[in-house]
């Protein structure tokens, strides 16, 4: 074989595994992942796409938002995990604690002015533990009622404070507005 017939099957070879190894790529881009999970939440109706961000690096996938339910963030986990090219997910999705009355169990301490103080007490020092804001308590016959304003976030610490209170509460009623 002559030198011009070796060097052309030499670049022949060459051209031939350049696309071969650009064929071989791992799988999808990483925006094409997102676009697809994206579009699998949307279509998902027990899921509120709108409020979940999606993010992807080397097949990773992160979400992140706020649900209103478990079963929706399983569900949105689920999705993403069946996504073509999705090699792993974290999902940092959170949910959103109720608005509304949250009915803790029964004090043990009977229910009084005296343990309204100490509710009332108990609850701000776990407000303040929290680094929380603009809420305000008021406890009636062992009933605490949260009012203020605050973020998603900061209404979410406040009910935990006054759920974990001990003495705690019979009842926390949230009226907190969200600003």
């Amino acid at each position: 074989m002559d030198m011009r017939a070796l060097r052309s099957l030499m670049a022949v070879t060459f051209c031939v595994l350049v696309l071969a190894g650009g064929a071989c790529r791992s799988g999808p881009e990483d925006s094409t992942i997102t676009a697809s999970v994206k579009s699998k939440l949307a279509a998902d109706t027990t899921v509120p796409a709108t409020t979940i961000n999606v993010d992807t690096k080397d097949g990773a996938v992160t979400l992140t938002g706020t649900v209103d339910n478990a079963a929706a963030k399983t569900k949105a986990e689920t999705i993403a995990k069946g996504t073509e090219g999705v090699k792993s997910v974290t999902n940092n999705i959170t949910v959103r604690a109720a608005s509304t009355t949250t009915a803790p169990p029964a004090p043990t301490a009977p229910v009084g002015d005296a343990n309204d103080t100490a509710i009332k007490n108990a609850i701000m020092a776990n407000l303040t533990k929290e680094g929380v804001t603009g809420v305000t308590v008021d406890v009636a016959s062992g009933v605490a009622t949260l009012k203020g304003s605050a973020t998603r976030e900061n209404m979410q610490k406040a009910l935990k404070a006054a759920n974990e209170a001990k003495p705690q509460a019979k009842q926390v009623m949230n009226q907190i507005t969200v600003k």
